[in-house]
């Protein structure tokens, strides 16, 4: 988002002020507790945590970054725009439960805008070690838990201490599978708050020295929220001298998390820039692995419009990406692609 003048200091100064959602989270059958995190809000969650034998929930509310994004439950795709995305049902300890956020595409039923979401986290002995997001005006069933709920917790603050979660998750004695799916939530709800310090906070775990799944999965949401500044810095990664090369081992051909995902969060940007920046790395990339995936995004994202450019990459001096090339123009409509 690119704003004049003062618009800036004034969006810098607003994500520093509490902010209180009007439409928060609808709870039902929980003991909520008022709480305040004064002192800070990674210590009012430490305190809380300390003091838990059994495992509770905290929650509090931040702006939206995409009010088109809608955190809810539903029964299936159908039965949400039946309701027009209104109400859901969704269970707070359930983790498998249906899940829909939906923040692109033209669904038959248009999304209605939602200004706050709900970060609930759950903790226990000291740890937290499980992160839920739904949007204001979700119905949760908490099945009798009991929830802290803090108000006046600022955007910023809610980004550095969930960046901060990132690492605490991951020092924690569970299973690697389970940690690792739990920080992914993490970094998903840093991308969906509306603050200033998201998309750096983003970009430095891209170019941290985290699990490639994790970075992999910041790159994504920096490609699909970070818009130029995003892009940026991910164009930069995929023309690193060593972005085509294995890191893990495996054969050369195919990319590694971060890289693969860096393609995959930009094609998510539907601005015409984003579709400039796969064009680009699929002519001019040096890595043919990267060439190929921006050719599979392109053919994906474009459709007709990208004919003339996936018929010139079907000529690339590598054969798998001539094959990715082929296989796109075959997704075209049936005259077109013959």
């Amino acid at each position: 988002m690119r704003m004049r003048n003062g618009s800036i200091l004034l969006l810098a100064l607003l994500a520093t002020l509490p902010y209180v959602g009007a439409n928060a989270t609808q709870l039902t059958d929980a003991k909520v507790i008022q709480a305040s995190a004064a002192s800070g809000l990674e210590n009012a969650v430490g305190q809380i945590a300390s003091a838990a034998e059994k495992p509770l929930w905290i929650a509090w509310d931040v702006p939206a970054a995409d009010p088109r994004s809608q955190m809810c439950c539903f029964q299936s795709i159908g039965d949400g725009e039946k309701h027009h995305w209104k109400g859901g049902s969704c269970s707070l300890t359930d983790g498998n439960s249906f899940f829909s956020s939906h923040s692109a595409g033209k669904p038959s039923t248009p999304i209605p805008d939602t200004d706050t979401f709900t970060i609930f986290l759950r903790a226990q002995n000291g740890k937290v070690d499980q992160l839920r997001t739904f949007s204001a005006g979700c119905h949760v069933d908490a099945a009798g838990s009991t929830v802290h709920r803090f108000t006046g917790v600022s955007a910023s603050e809610s980004v550095f201490y969930l960046t901060r979660l990132l690492d605490l998750i991951g020092a924690q004695p569970d299973s690697k599978s389970g940690r690792e799916e739990e920080r992914q939530h993490v970094i998903g709800a840093i991308a969906s708050i509306r603050s200033t310090n998201a998309i750096p906070a983003l970009t430095a775990v891209v170019r941290s020295r985290r699990p490639q799944e994790i970075r992999g999965q910041a790159a994504f949401w920096l490609g699909m929220r970070g818009g130029d500044e995003g892009r940026s810095v991910l164009l930069s990664l995929l023309d690193s001298p060593a972005a085509g090369r294995r890191t893990d081992g495996q054969r050369d051909g195919q990319l590694d998390d971060l890289m693969e995902q860096a393609v995959a969060g930009i094609a998510q940007d539907d601005s015409s820039a984003a579709t400039a920046a796969l064009l680009s790395l699929a002519k001019r990339n040096k890595a043919p692995a990267i060439r190929k995936r921006a050719i599979f995004w392109l053919g994906q994202k474009a459709g007709e419009r990208a004919t003339a450019d996936l018929k010139e990459a079907a000529g690339d001096a590598d054969e798998e990406v001539q094959e990715m090339a082929v296989f796109s123009i075959s997704q075209l409509p049936k005259a077109r692609a013959i």
